[in-house]
């Protein structure tokens, strides 16, 4: 550990489950932090209550002399706020000028994401809506613990990973864990979601042509790495993108080849669409079947250029 270092330690709380708490190593065995809720400076063993130490590893961060003027400069400060101020944020904007928190903003991202899910109904009752999500949500949260606890080396890798999957748009590490779990529908909806999102028109709920054309390619092929991953190849836009070549298609619409496509990957049955609901919502699924998105319709035909 140096002067300027980010460093935290594992707490288990009772009944709530394992935590990181954080903080800036002064380098004197002193560590400026959040504790009952003030940004104060105590000895190393207050900071850690025999708990063993992990520094924080960063690609890019700014030089311990601006590191230590930032932290200084909130001593004394108490607006401790679990979501939006905690330890977390606070050395995260010592060390870098932008606060963020690893702990809560892919739980954000999801519950921003139920919350958009809810305001439609027509698929479920709404207890049933909220019994998947709560599965979901503790499924999620295991996740994330599980990454909390890893063992120091693996935490470089495992950084780069998580940076892999998250743009200046959207965090798709959301994305992956319901893939890997098995949750076909909520990622094909999340797929949905977060394009509209990116798109800026999660409110609107549906595509236009240039939203389709102006798509940032970095997050489509991110969306389709990750379906091809867990799908075995079996899922994804460049699955997709191939199936309607082999048809004939090209960027623009042709309603002959759009019908063979939609009859290929499993949205149509006897040359009728099938309601969202109808779809195969299982690995077991039609190749291409997903993503689906539901709002995205036959635009899909304009990212299969982007891919």
């Amino acid at each position: 550990m140096a002067r300027g270092d980010h460093i935290y330690v594992h707490c288990d709380l009772v009944g709530i489950g394992s935590y990181t708490h954080h903080g800036i190593d002064c380098g004197d065995g002193t560590v400026i932090h959040y504790s009952e809720g003030i940004i104060c400076r105590t000895t190393i063993q207050q900071f850690s209550q025999g708990k063993e130490i992990c520094r924080s590893p960063y690609e890019y961060c700014d030089s311990p002399n601006l590191v230590m003027i930032r932290a200084k400069s909130r001593l004394g400060e108490c607006n401790y706020d679990l979501i939006f101020n905690n330890c977390e944020h606070f050395a995260t904007w010592c060390k870098t000028g932008h606060e963020e928190s690893k702990q809560v903003k892919p739980l954000l991202d999801v519950l921003d994401f139920f919350k958009w899910r809810m305001e439609v109904k027509e698929r479920q009752s709404y207890q049933n809506l909220i019994d998947r999500q709560n599965e979901i949500l503790r499924k999620l949260n295991h996740e994330f613990r599980q990454n909390d606890l890893r063992q120091t080396k693996d935490m470089v890798p495992q950084m780069l990973q998580e940076r892999s999957l998250v743009t200046d748009n959207f965090d798709y590490r959301i994305l992956e864990i319901l893939l890997k779990e098995g949750c076909w529908q909520e990622a094909d909806e999340l797929t949905a979601y977060a394009m509209l999102k990116v798109s800026n028109r999660d409110y609107e709920r549906y595509f236009r042509l240039i939203d389709i054309a102006n798509f940032p390619r970095e997050d489509l092929l991110i969306i389709d790495k990750l379906w091809l991953e867990y799908s075995r190849n079996l899922f994804g836009f460049s699955v997709q993108k191939k199936i309607y070549q082999s048809l004939g298609g090209i960027q623009d619409y042709q309603y002959e080849i759009w019908e063979n496509f939609s009859n290929k990957v499993g949205w149509r049955k006897n040359d009728i669409p099938l309601l969202y609901e109808q779809l195969c919502f299982g690995i077991h699924a039609p190749k291409g079947h997903f993503p689906h998105g539901k709002k995205i319709g036959f635009e899909v035909i304009g990212l299969l250029a982007i891919i």
